[in-house]
């Protein structure tokens, strides 16, 4: 088969492999249809995790071609994410690959590939944040009010339509074109990120109510803003998606939380051991893992019954090439921060 792979600095080559053998682990082969790209698959050319060899990509849409799950059956569509980037083994951007059938979702009849292979790890971050790592950020015992900061961003926009979901109150920063959309995704409150009162304007909407935030961009000035507008009355969450500056100092009544989206694969996380304070471990992991599967389950969990009740959207696609060959003038895009309130995706079979 044809993957796409890390050949040095903002470069990459088309190699031919063997197929992925299904081994204990992964239990499926995938025909890969569409995939879908993310930030670190941009990054990741630029050195760590990345480096040459290593296979890229993360999302993908396809048809099983291989199974050794009892409910998963060849034919059948799926989609979901991989730990791609990292190693010369794993990576969504070939034409086939393995992974866990519990860890997928089934794609709905009506829903093409383009779409469903955007149901990948911006999704799953959304989750991990809200749920597997913050139990308590959606639960209205707990929390009055969510602030979601880069609602515009692929995760913002799943994680703007899970907390509506779930009934919370949701305060969202976003630029003044996309507030339309995420209103329509379900925030009650929408703040131009630009503003420069932005920080006192969610406190004030809020009553200083924010117990929970999540910096869907994770930059130093973005992790910032997002603190600030925790409450100091009451302890908080600050969940950000990439990890802290080092010298970062919240504020005493907030607790930063940084994951990496790949622990909930339970698979070797050694690759990453330098961006947390220390290792996590394998138990951890797995208890991750199981719960996760409570959100996938490729048809048995909830976000397949979201998806089929069409209660979940999934994010705008803002453009669309064909083949592997294509893949790397829009992941340099992406580094120039080109792509913003969508997807790209890339088609790998008609």
């Amino acid at each position: 088969m044809r993957g796409l792979f890390i050949k040095g600095e903002r470069s990459v080559e088309i190699k031919d492999v063997d197929r992925p053998a299904l081994d204990g682990h992964n239990d499926i082969l995938v025909e890969v249809h569409a995939v879908a790209q993310n930030p670190p698959d941009s990054f990741s050319l630029l050195g760590s995790p990345g480096k040459p060899g290593n296979r890229l990509g993360s999302d993908y849409a396809g048809v099983v071609v291989e199974s050794k799950s009892d409910c998963v059956k060849i034919g059948d569509r799926v989609c979901g994410m991989v730990s791609g980037n990292h190693s010369p083994h794993q990576g969504s951007f070939a034409e086939y690959l393995a992974t866990s059938a519990d860890l997928t979702i089934k794609i709905p009849s009506a829903m093409s590939f383009q779409c469903a292979s955007t149901l990948g790890m911006s999704l799953f971050t959304a989750i991990q944040a809200l749920f597997l790592k913050s139990p308590l950020a959606l639960d209205p015992n707990h929390t009055k009010a969510v602030l979601i900061w880069g609602a515009s961003t692929a995760i913002g926009m799943y994680a703007v339509q899970l907390a509506h979901i779930s009934g919370i109150k949701i305060v969202a920063t976003t630029s003044e074109r996309n507030k339309d959309l995420i209103s329509s995704l379900g925030a009650h409150i929408v703040f131009d990120y630009k503003d420069a009162d932005v920080v006192e304007k969610v406190r004030e909407s809020t009553n200083d109510n924010v117990t929970f935030a999540i910096d869907c961009v994770g930059s130093p000035e973005t992790l910032k803003s997002t603190v600030a507008c925790a409450s100091d009355a009451q302890s908080a969450t600050v969940h950000t998606v990439l990890p802290p500056a080092k010298d970062f100092k919240a504020k005493a009544s907030s607790n930063v939380v940084f994951s990496l989206v790949h622990s909930g694969f339970a698979e070797d996380l050694s690759w990453a051991n330098y961006l947390f304070p220390r290792p996590v471990t394998m138990e951890e992991m797995m208890q991750e893992r199981k719960e996760a599967v409570a959100f996938f389950g490729y048809d048995r969990g909830t976000i397949p019954g979201l998806l089929r009740d069409e209660i979940l959207k999934t994010t705008p696609i803002v453009a669309t090439s064909k083949g592997l060959e294509n893949i790397l003038p829009w992941l340099l895009k992406m580094e120039k921060g080109e792509i913003r309130a969508g997807k790209v995706v890339h088609l790998l079979k008609e």
